[in-house]
């Protein structure tokens, strides 16, 4: 259990750091293509040695091994994306943590690119609402733009709204015509300021707005201490205003 724990974190880590190249033949690559993040590669295993593992799944559009800039090092991952989606899914069912490539000391790690992830999304985050915003308020403003899967008005115990929501729509496309049309173009009856709609933070956004948060306040023992108490803004929202749910209290997640 503690080495699957060890090998989670350390394939993380990898992605964490990974900066996505973006090759001509990715921008060539029609919409059912699919973008894979690819780690615990040997790092004596170039491009072509990589593909080769790969193309019993399908065709294979493009691979990319991370190097650094400077020195040109092999950083042990990088990334591969199949033409058609269904083969880049059976590539991760069958090789993700199931095979050791020769040369390697763990499992290949083999999972959707971030990049993916985000053409992928379909939920919005809605900031700025009134505190008495509620969910029908909500759905009857979002559905214009397509059919609804997910929403909700988060809310205090007491009630009252904390000035922010979350709407997830069947397809991309819908998000994509409410951002354009409501975000800072339209306010909610009882609101302070006009809308603020974006997609949603993906996992790794999460982990790196954590971790700037730990580096910037190594010990949030001080806070309270004589010292001011960090104010981050939330996905775009100013601090110490309405809708923000960073509050003087904490942080209300």
């Amino acid at each position: 259990m503690r080495d699957d724990c060890i090998l989670v974190k350390m394939a993380a880590t990898q992605e964490l750091s990974a900066k996505e190249p973006i090759t001509s033949s990715q921008a060539e690559a029609g919409e059912d293509s699919i973008k894979l993040f690819v780690g615990q590669v040997p790092k004596n295993m170039g491009e072509e040695e990589l593909r080769q593992r790969f193309e019993k799944f399908g065709e294979v559009v493009d691979v990319t091994i991370l190097r650094d800039r400077q020195l040109q090092l092999h950083k042990g991952c990088g990334f591969v994306t199949f033409a058609d989606r269904v083969e880049g899914e059976k590539a991760i069912t069958e090789l993700h943590g199931n095979v050791t490539l020769e040369g390697a000391s763990n499992p290949i790690q083999v999972k959707l690119a971030e990049s993916e992830l985000e053409r992928q999304e379909r939920k919005l985050f809605v900031g700025m609402l009134a505190k008495t915003s509620t969910d029908d308020e909500l759905r009857t403003l979002f559905e214009p733009y397509g059919p609804i899967e997910e929403l909700t008005v988060i809310k205090h115990v007491s009630g009252d709204g904390k000035g922010f929501g979350f709407v997830k729509f069947k397809n991309r496309s819908s998000c994509t015509k409410a951002i354009a049309e409501l975000n800072g173009n339209y306010q909610m009856n009882g609101a302070t300021q006009k809308l603020i709609v974006k997609f949603a933070d993906t996992p790794r956004q999460k982990e790196q707005k954590k971790q700037q948060q730990m580096m910037k306040y190594p010990n949030p023992h001080m806070m309270g201490r004589g010292m001011a108490v960090p104010m981050m803004g939330f996905y775009g929202m100013p601090p110490g205003v309405a809708g923000n749910p960073y509050t003087a209290g904490g942080l209300c997640l």
